[in-house]
Order: C-alpha cells, then sequence, then structure tokens
C-alpha cells in the first residue's frame, strides 16, 4: 500500500513532522512524529478559496473575514461585487484569492453585483441584492473561484517572465488533483445536476476563455463535474461561535490529510487573514491518528452516519459508531480503564438520541413533537468541570428517559431540542426582562445543556466553552458570582486549547488581544461583559 505523495507535500509533511500512513480500509491517515500538547497547532496554511455564505436575507458578510458588515463598508472598485469590513481585508483578499478573479466575476455572474451609490444600511444592501441573492449558486461560485485560481497558476507558469508563486497555492493546487472525487458512489440525481451546471458555465464565450488552460486543451464538462464532486466531498464549512455556517472553504491539503472522527482529537478554524488552523484539542501521543469532525458531532448517530455517506461517500467505523474496541481515538485505543465510563456513558447516550430517527409512534410515523411532553431531569452533578466522571448520572437519565417514553413516543433529542428551545425563547427576551425564577430556570437550563455538550463533544471542543461562558453570564444575572468566576475561569482555559485565547495570571484579567479568528465576535463581546462584572464585584468587596 502507498500513500500519496508528491514533492511538495513531502516538504510541508516534514516541516511540520507529519507523516501518512498507509490504511488498508481507509487509503492512509496522518499522525504527528512526535507528541503534541493540547492546543499546539499542527499547522497554518492558507485556503485555496473561499467566501462567505450568502443567502437571500442573510446579513452581508466581508469576503474576507465573515464579519457581518456595518453600515460603513468597503468595496472592490473594479468588478463591485465583493464587499469588506476594512481596507486591511481587502488587502489580505486581494492579494489571497481576489486578484486572480476580479476582472472576471462581473461577466459570469457569481456573486450578486453591488450596487453603485454608497449604501448607508446593511439593511438597504441586502434588499437591493435580494433578487440576485435568490439566484445565488455556491457550486457555481466555488468551480469559478478555485478554477480560476488555477488558471493564475497556469498562466503564470507558462509565462516568459513568470513571477515567483507562493508555495502554499502550488500546494494547494496540487493537493487538489490528488483528491479523490467520489463521483461513483454520489447519487445520480447530484451528478445531473453537477453535469447540468458545467454546461451552463461552458456556454459562456466569457467563461469559457477563463476555463481555457494556457499549457493544455481547454476544460471539458467531463473536468467540471469532477471538480464538483471533489468540492462537494471535501470541502469545509466555516462556523461562527453558534456553530452556525458562515462560509465555505476548499483546503486540499487539510481534506487530503485528516479523516473524520465523530470525536475528534483536533479542530480546524480560520483566521480573518485566510489561513486554516488545525489545533490539538488536547494532548495526543506521537504516531496517534489525527482526526477532525466533518459533521457536527452532536449530530445523532443515524443522521450523523447519512450525512457521511451522502456527501462525504464513505461509512464512518470510528469508535463512537461502531463501538470502542474497533479502533483507535483521541490518542487512545478506547479501551483504557479511565474511558471505561465515559464510553458507556457516550454509546448509551448515543442511542437514546438515535431515537429522534428509529423510534416509531402508535401510528408507525417518525415522531415530529415534543409538545406535552412531562420529563424531569435528575438532579444535576454539584460539579460540571470533569463531566465524563458523572456515569452514575447517565444511569440516572436512561431510566428517567425510558419512563418518559413510555408515556410519550417523544425521542430524546427532542426533548434535548426542547431545553434549548426554552433556554432560546428566555434569552431572547432580554436578561433584564426575566424574573427571579426565570434567570434561575434559564440558569438550569443551561446546564443541562452543558451536560449534553460534554458527553457528545470532545474535550476543550470550542462549543462547551461557549456555553461555560454563557452560564457564567446567567450566574452573574443570578447573583451567583463565585459560580460564574468559576465558569469564566474555565472557559478561558478551554479557549485557550481551542482557540488560542489568552489565559492570564489572574483569572480576571484576560489580555486584551484576541485570536484574529472568523466567527468570534460575539463571544469577544460576551467575554468583556463578564470581566467587567467580575472586576466591579471585587471592587465592591464580592468574596471571589
Amino acid at each position: 500500500m502507498t500513500t500519496t505523495s508528491f514533492i511538495e507535500l513531502d516538504q510541508f509533511l516534514s516541516d511540520h513532522r507529519l507523516e501518512l500512513v498507509p490504511s488498508k480500509d481507509r487509503r492512509q491517515y496522518v499522525v504527528s512524529k512526535q507528541p503534541i500538547r493540547a492546543g499546539a497547532i499542527v499547522y497554518a496554511l492558507p485556503s485555496l478559496y473561499g467566501f462567505p455564505q450568502i443567502d437571500h436575507g442573510a446579513p452581508t458578510r466581508c469576503f474576507c473575514c465573515y464579519k457581518v458588515l456595518s453600515a460603513s463598508d468597503f468595496r472592490c472598485s473594479q468588478c463591485r461585487c465583493v464587499s469588506y469590513c476594512s481596507p486591511s481585508c481587502q488587502q489580505v483578499h486581494w492579494k489571497l484569492w481576489h486578484r486572480a478573479e476580479c476582472k472576471h466575476l462581473k461577466s459570469v455572474g457569481v456573486f450578486p453585483k453591488i450596487a453603485t451609490g454608497k449604501t448607508k444600511s446593511p439593511s438597504l444592501l441586502s434588499i437591493q441584492r435580494s433578487d440576485e441573492m435568490r439566484q445565488f449558486d455556491p457550486e457555481k461560485a466555488m468551480l469559478i473561484g478555485v478554477l480560476q485560481q488555477l488558471r493564475y497558476i497556469s498562466q503564470n507558469t507558462a509565462s516568459n517572465k513568470p513571477k515567483a508563486l507562493p508555495q502554499w497555492l502550488t500546494l494547494q493546487a496540487k493537493a487538489l488533483e490528488h483528491l479523490v472525487d467520489h463521483r461513483s458512489d454520489l447519487p445520480s440525481d447530484l451528478i445531473q445536476r453537477f453535469e447540468l451546471l458545467a454546461a451552463d458555465v461552458l456556454k459562456n464565450s466569457e467563461a469559457g476563455q477563463i476555463f481555457s488552460r494556457s499549457n493544455a486543451a481547454p476544460l471539458t464538462s467531463s473536468d467540471l463535474v469532477k471538480y464538483l464532486c471533489k468540492f462537494h466531498c471535501n470541502n469545509f464549512i466555516s462556523h461562527d461561535a453558534s456553530m452556525f455556517s458562515i462560509g465555505e472553504v476548499a483546503h486540499p491539503v487539510s481534506s487530503l490529510l485528516f479523516n473524520h472522527s465523530c470525536i475528534p482529537n483536533c479542530i480546524h478554524i480560520y483566521t480573518k487573514d485566510g489561513f486554516q488552523l488545525i489545533r490539538a484539542l488536547h494532548d495526543i501521543p506521537a504516531r496517534h491518528e489525527l482526526t477532525i469532525a466533518y459533521v457536527d458531532p452532536i449530530t445523532p448517530r443515524t443522521e450523523r452516519r447519512r450525512r457521511l455517506k451522502d456527501v462525504y461517500a464513505f461509512d464512518c467505523t470510528c469508535p463512537r459508531c461502531v463501538g470502542p474496541t474497533h479502533g483507535g481515538v483521541a490518542g487512545s485505543d478506547g479501551n483504557d480503564d479511565d474511558l471505561k465510563d465515559y464510553w458507556n456513558s457516550l454509546v448509551h447516550f448515543d442511542r437514546l438520541f438515535d431515537k429522534k430517527f428509529s423510534q416509531k409512534d402508535a401510528a408507525g410515523q417518525q415522531p415530529q413533537s415534543y409538545q406535552g411532553v412531562d420529563f424531569s431531569w435528575p438532579k444535576l452533578p454539584r460539579s460540571l468541570v470533569q463531566l465524563t466522571s458523572h456515569p452514575e448520572y447517565i444511569t440516572k437519565l436512561s431510566k428517567r428517559v425510558k419512563a418518559a417514553e413510555t408515556l410519550h413516543p417523544v425521542p430524546t433529542f427532542n426533548i434535548f431540542k426542547k431545553i434549548q428551545d426554552q433556554a432560546t425563547s428566555l434569552e431572547s427576551k432580554g436578561i433584564s426582562s426575566l424574573s427571579d425564577d426565570q434567570i434561575t430556570q434559564l440558569l438550569e437550563l443551561s446546564k443541562k445543556t452543558l451536560y449534553v455538550y460534554g458527553l457528545v463533544y470532545p474535550q476543550n471542543y470550542p462549543i462547551i466553552a461557549f456555553q461555560y461562558i454563557k452560564i457564567a453570564a446567567h450566574s452573574i444575572s443570578a447573583g451567583e458570582v463565585n459560580s460564574a468566576r468559576e465558569y469564566y475561569s474555565l472557559a478561558l482555559k478551554m479557549l485557550k486549547n481551542a482557540l488560542g485565547y489568552t489565559v492570564p495570571t489572574s483569572d480576571i484579567q484576560i489580555n486584551n488581544e484576541r485570536p484574529n479568528l472568523v466567527g468570534i465576535e460575539d463571544i469577544d463581546t460576551d467575554i468583556e461583559t463578564i470581566k467587567m462584572h467580575l472586576e466591579s464585584s471585587q471592587n465592591m468587596g464580592v468574596s471571589l
């Protein structure tokens, strides 16, 4: 068996002390030649291409950092198809991607053109582009954007006076060519849609010129379909702090190196200057497989596996899906005594969650609602710091769930969804308008959500830290300052490992500098607010 190998990739792996290992059932997987500490950056590499999520009615975002634009935005004066939150973002985006696509965007009509004249508000900008947004096709946008990057490389290489191309760009382009397209594994209706899209793109004469390679025959419809299949099976989604998607990214190197696990030991995040970072969520021994999650780990097992099969064309065999005895995870073989209780709890909880998709009601229909459910959660553990050390809690929870399902044909996932919806409903009213009882209720709902997060997400996963921050804020509102400080401190320690936040010597003071990451503006605001309240309490003599 052999692994993917070409000069640029071999050098990249050597520089970062990584190695590809052949695998009989998964082709290959990546390991580190040395131990990796929690929070360490495995590597940082610019993406081949990316753009913010563009939906009808959604806020307009900066094309570089994906931040929601304010009234005073900046836009490209040439194509008028892309906007930025600042001149610095515009400069970064030009250097990485936009210089290769700018002069062609008008002719191919990928992104909605921004109206001329200064736009006074984001809402007006959204209205002006609403009709075009309805026609926006992210697959077409990705196809044209990436191929223009490849054309830029090809033209420069064929030039009499070639410019020195960035090493990362050449590496990403060659990695793209080595990705498997899985065309034969994808649904026929999807392939037909890709064929129609390819034909539509090529019938545009100006677009056809864009896709003519300087040193080769023009790209064919079959070539374009192959690229579309690769994007479908390999591209990444950039998320904000609430796990909502805010952009799509093509990063062939990471797609080539990293396999999926439903309980990964690494995470992929994105900087505002176009880099993808791979960070270790916890300590990883040398020569243990490095993995990331292709789908949200909280998704029930049946749905996770269905999505992985439909989108990424493989059957997940990670320990969480097939059992801990099947293979390694998170630097362990899944059978260590210290993980036994955790695995038992997680596998059982997965089965409970899975009933959303497997259990049918008396009429043989999938349950659609959780209205009228009378479910009593067992008392929460005194400490939520080490969530996996409470297997007795999951046993009590299982009995309560079984009793509830006897009376109501409602699965566990929907019970959890009800908790989230109740919390969201209370938060939407504004903390200042809630009664003391409602604040207490909100705090308990948030803690229950945290316990579920602690079971299904791996150690130091950002959303756990974000939930700790939310609980710290609610604790302050409830007058529980001591608890707020504990949760705040825990959140910062997790964010150090997951996102690179600075953890200061004092539990209260925090360095003003933040990681240069996309999608965390709201979290930074929450951190500042909590810090201000805790400092105020300390100054007033409140015991911390």
